[in-house]
């Protein structure tokens, strides 16, 4: 594990990079496509997609959710899988997943997730909910921090949260 970790920083660029964003990266990082990911290797790049967006925040307490200004994104299709889409649904925070969604231009989603799923039922919104979080990836653009207005840069598809760069 320790080889892996320390490994991390130098494939992402970030050889004199903090513990904690190597740590970070070492638990999101994952090897083989699955669709469950919550960032995902294309293209040899890491791409934040909005199920990572919405498990983000700034540093400042208070600092949820972060607003994303998307300039650049992509579709990476990803299995669809409907059971654990529900299972992975109880972790969203879907007030902040609406928001970002509509900030990538995607409209008609509920006010509100139903209770329970009917996987037949209600296919077309977990199809669409699929699609919202696990493949759509930002390239490019910004976060920002709710609390300090900092503006964190996505830079082909990874966010620069380092506290020590310049932000812009």
């Amino acid at each position: 594990m320790r080889a892996r970790m320390e490994s991390v920083p130098r494939r992402c660029g970030l050889v004199g990079g903090s513990t904690a964003l190597a740590l970070f990266l070492v638990c999101f990082v994952s090897p083989s496509p699955s669709p469950s990911a919550r960032w995902r290797r294309a293209e040899g790049k890491l791409r934040i997609n909005l199920l990572a967006h919405n498990m983000m925040q700034g540093f400042e307490a208070g600092s949820y959710p972060l607003k994303l200004e998307a300039t650049k994104t992509a579709m990476e299709p990803t299995e669809f899988d409907a059971e654990n889409l529900v299972k992975l649904l109880h972790r969203v925070d879907y007030s902040a997943l609406r928001t970002a969604a509509k900030e990538i231009g995607a409209e008609g989603l509920p006010d509100e997730l139903p209770f329970r799923f009917d996987l037949r039922k209600d296919a077309p919104l977990l199809k669409q909910l699929h699609t919202i979080l696990l493949e759509v990836h930002v390239v490019a653009g910004h976060l920002v921090c709710p609390k300090t207005g900092r503006k964190f840069v996505i830079c082909n598809g990874i966010p620069n949260m380092l506290m020590d760069s310049p932000s812009t």
